[in-house]
């Protein structure tokens, strides 16, 4: 009973201090809202000649006057990078910029790759937009070894450092139709008036200048025609992306301003025969000129055994015409003809009617 009586005065003792306590409110404190950080990939800029870059970035400068244009072709080499920073010098302000360069390792698991990386030269970090676009295929591992994406983010960074870079790769075997569903969106992209294109190719390729030449008088007349049926034969390292200049000049009603011209054998004063690459580049605006009329001939000897896709001595030529000697004649074969010659013969004038002693027509 004494204990009953006890346990009952410690119920009641505890309910009357319960009542006498103010009442508290539970305090959850508010934490501000946060995005989610995404983690980025950097990719340093620090194999490509840093000499070369420097000495190409001092030539853009804030005073450098503005000339009107919504394309410009470059190439990657960075031999010439006077031009190539005179020529991003003078490029428009815009808000965005896309920067389309050869997939050269063929790196990207399909046709077309892009990323949103960011990529560091010396001090500088330069971020990037990707192309939100299909047949565009994110992937940030080919560009830490696309030199021709990582050594031109600097030219960008310093003539547009405020403005959205936009990279993206295209290999060199892409398909009709997946190059031409890139050209319709840059098209759409530059038609919303705040987008410029920097485009980016080599010309020829370990050719000896007299005869890289003969190429690229054959390419530049390409380059400044809005034909895009005519990027197959040219002597580049990259054709897809020659089709989308040329689609998108046609489209926009731009035409191409030849801004430089360059060897690189030229340019270090080389003797060697076959080692050189050519540059060329060309600004697309509304006035531009008018395409040289070019026609080039090859005459070569099938004995070479030139079968190559490498050997680019067949490259870019409009004819090509193989002499085959036998024992007393010559078979000379064009594109539409096959004519055998009797040895010996004084000469050949022009391409279908040749002057010589005999002629028998198989």
């Amino acid at each position: 009973m004494k204990r009953l009586v006890g346990v009952s005065l410690i119920v009641f003792f505890v309910l009357l201090l319960t009542l006498r306590l103010p009442a508290t409110e539970e305090v959850v404190e508010q934490l501000p809202a946060t995005k989610p950080t995404i983690q980025k990939t950097l990719i340093p800029i620090n194999d490509q000649p840093e000499f070369y870059i420097d000495y190409g970035l001092s030539f853009i400068k804030q005073d450098q006057p503005i000339i009107d244009s919504k394309i410009l072709l470059v190439p990657h080499h960075l031999l010439p990078v006077k031009q190539i920073g005179e020529a991003f010098a003078s490029a428009p302000n815009e808000k965005r910029v896309i920067l389309l360069a050869p997939d050269h390792f063929s790196g990207c698991p399909t046709f077309v790759c892009t990323t949103e990386a960011d990529f560091s030269y010396q001090a500088i970090t330069i971020p990037t937009v990707a192309a939100e676009q299909s047949p565009i295929t994110k992937s940030d591992f080919l560009f830490t070894r696309e030199h021709a994406i990582r050594g031109l983010l600097p030219f960008l960074k310093k003539r547009w450092p405020e403005s959205e870079l936009i990279p993206i790769t295209i290999k060199a075997d892409a398909d009709v139709e997946t190059i031409d569903r890139l050209a319709q969106w840059i098209l759409t992209e530059l038609q919303r008036g705040d987008t410029y294109l920097v485009a980016t190719i080599d010309l020829s390729h370990y050719l000896p200048a007299y005869l890289a030449d003969i190429h690229d008088l054959v390419t530049i007349r390409d380059l400044l025609t809005p034909d895009p049926e005519r990027w197959k034969p040219m002597e580049i390292d990259n054709p897809p992306i020659a089709r989308i200049v040329q689609t998108l000049s046609r489209d926009l009603g731009l035409k191409g301003s030849v801004q430089s011209h360059t060897n690189s054998l030229r340019l270090v004063q080389s003797k060697k025969e076959r080692e050189g690459t050519s540059h060329v580049i060309i600004r697309y605006s509304n006035e531009g000129e008018v395409p040289e009329e070019v026609s080039t001939i090859l005459y070569t000897d099938p004995s070479r055994k030139i079968y190559s896709i490498e050997d680019r001595y067949y490259w870019g030529f409009d004819q090509i015409i193989t002499t085959s000697t036998k024992q007393d004649w010559a078979e000379v074969i064009t594109p539409t003809t096959t004519t055998r010659i009797d040895l010996p013969f004084e000469r050949i004038d022009g391409l279908n009617k040749p002057v010589i002693d005999s002629v028998q027509a198989r």
